[in-house]
This record gives C-alpha cells, structure tokens and sequence, in this order.
C-alpha cells in the first residue's frame, strides 16, 4: 500500500454535501492529491489510469472512443469517450496503480510500440491520484514524456485492422462472463475539449468532471504535478505474484521509466502488454462482489 502526503490536497467536495466517511471509514468526499488515504487506498472499488502530456499552455489526455458497459441497463452505452480503467481483481490487487496499469494494458498492450509495466511504473513516481467515492473509484495521472506514444493511437488502429471483429464478451474458465470492452479507438484529447457542455463523454467521465481539481486540471487553470508535495514512492508489484502470465511478446516503448522503480526488472512477468502477455492473470479475472456502486464504464 502506498501511504499518501500530509498534504490536504485540493479541489474536495462532497457528492452528499457533508465531509465525512462510507461504511468502512472511506471518503465521502472527493479530493485530488498525490496518493489515496489509507483507507481509500485498501479497500478501493476499480481504477482508471489516465496518461497526459503538456502542448504549449494546454493539456492533452489520451483516451479510448468506446461504448461502454453499464451495469444498470446490462448493456453497451452509446459511444464516448472514456477513460482505461477497470474493476479489481478481489484478493489479488493490493493497490490502485496495479489495477490501473493491468486495465491500461489490457487496452491497448496489444499495439506495437505500447508501453510495458516497467516504464508505466516508472512514470507512476510522479503521479497524483483522483478519489471518485460514489465508485470507490481512483484515476492516476501519469505525465508522458514529449515526444513519447506519439504513435500509439496509430498503432492501435493498425492493431484493431489487423485482428477483425471482437466479440461482445468470453467466458472465462471458471465461467464468468467476462465482457470486453468495444474500444473504436485511441487518441490524444485536449483536456479542455472533455470539459466543455455537451461533449461526448462516458457517464463516468462526466461525473467525475465535477471534481473541481479534476476539471481545473484539464482545463488548464491548475498544475496538481508541481503544486503538490511529492509523494511516497510507487513500487511495482511482487514479480513472483504474476510470474509465468504467459510468453510476453512485443511490449516496445519503454518510455522514461527506463527500467521501472528501483531499477529492477521485477514485476508481472509475461506481461507487458505484448501477444500472449498476461494471460494467466487476465484469465483469473473475478467480476463480481464489488462493494459501492456500480459505474458505467467499467465492464
């Protein structure tokens, strides 16, 4: 578990008009800052990672154009777009950033040139975190280098040419269904575009664009990476946990982490997004029993 700052962080509000706690001594209100709170941090609910880069005075997010899953109607929204993200893995995943890194790259892993979990953990040493609570729902906020996933959305398109239609969902081996998300494609967003009335955005976006920290972030009026203390380190997950995931194939794309945290190699063996990569893990996937209320947008 990562322990966060002392700093309060910024841009709270409570979605029921009180600060307080949910059942279990989570927060009721939502907050950006450099990591979760101790609580939030343990039992959180799904996670979402969310990469951007700076353009002049502007900020650029990347993320997916799909139709969403909402568990309210059993069935796919309209197309939005969305952030990667992803419930967790029950017993499995101990912190907010393995589950973002696992659904980002079960995403877009398979696209040439896609970064692996060493260098996504590499950029996570910088990151700061948004608490959504009606979701126990954490987004990590990952600064790529310039000149860095120039590519990516290209390769990605090339990636869904290239492997045809996708089926609606699978059956996992201890028969869960399983569905997978219906990603059209990926692209670099200006922040401000996400922000503006009317845009096409999944319900989970659009509620989470109320956090003031969150929408003065990608609107440019605030810079949360350099006004916040820095945060305790990152580290990447037990490589013993995830070994043997099955063949890792491409990954490419180191990115700045360069080796990953501490330097070592550790971390998801098999993994890194390439063909075959995390299987085993990904096949163990559980669905069900999460605690808070269900998000559309997270299958």
């Amino acid at each position: 578990m990562v322990a966060p700052t002392e700093h309060a962080g910024y841009g709270s509000r409570s979605p029921m008009g009180y600060q307080g706690m949910l059942p279990g001594g989570l927060s009721s209100d939502d907050y950006l800052d450099r990591r979760l709170r101790p609580l939030d941090a343990e039992h959180y609910s799904a996670a979402g990672l969310l990469p951007y880069r700076r353009r002049l005075e502007a900020v650029e997010v990347l993320v997916s154009r799909e139709r969403p899953w909402n568990s309210f109607t059993q069935a796919h929204d309209p197309t939005s777009w969305n952030f990667f993200g992803g419930k967790r893995v029950p017993r499995q995943e101990r912190s907010a950033e393995l589950t973002a890194v696992r659904s980002f790259i079960e995403c877009v892993g398979q696209a040439e040139g896609a970064p692996d979990q060493e260098s996504l953990y590499g950029l996570m040493q910088k990151s700061f975190v948004v608490w959504y609570p009606m979701g126990k729902f954490a987004l990590v906020l990952v600064e790529v280098p310039e000149g860095q996933w120039e590519d990516l959305p290209a390769a990605y398109s090339k990636m869904k040419q290239s492997a045809g239609p996708q089926d609606e969902f699978r059956i996992l081996p201890m028969g869960i269904k399983k569905w997978n998300k219906q990603i059209d494609e990926i692209a670099w967003v200006p922040g401000s575009k996400l922000t503006q009335p009317g845009s096409e955005v999944a319900d989970l976006v659009g509620s989470m664009l109320q956090i003031s920290g969150l929408k003065d972030f990608l609107s440019g009026a605030s810079d949360p990476a350099t006004a916040l203390p820095e945060g305790e380190p990152v580290p990447p997950p037990s490589s013993s946990r995830y070994e043997g995931g099955g063949g890792g194939g491409k990954s490419g794309g180191k990115g700045s982490g360069g080796k990953g945290f501490g330097g070592g190699k550790g971390g998801w063996k098999g993994g890194g997004g390439g063909k075959g990569g995390m299987k085993g893990y990904n096949e163990g996937m559980m669905m069900g029993g999460m605690g808070g209320m269900p998000m559309s947008g997270m299958p």
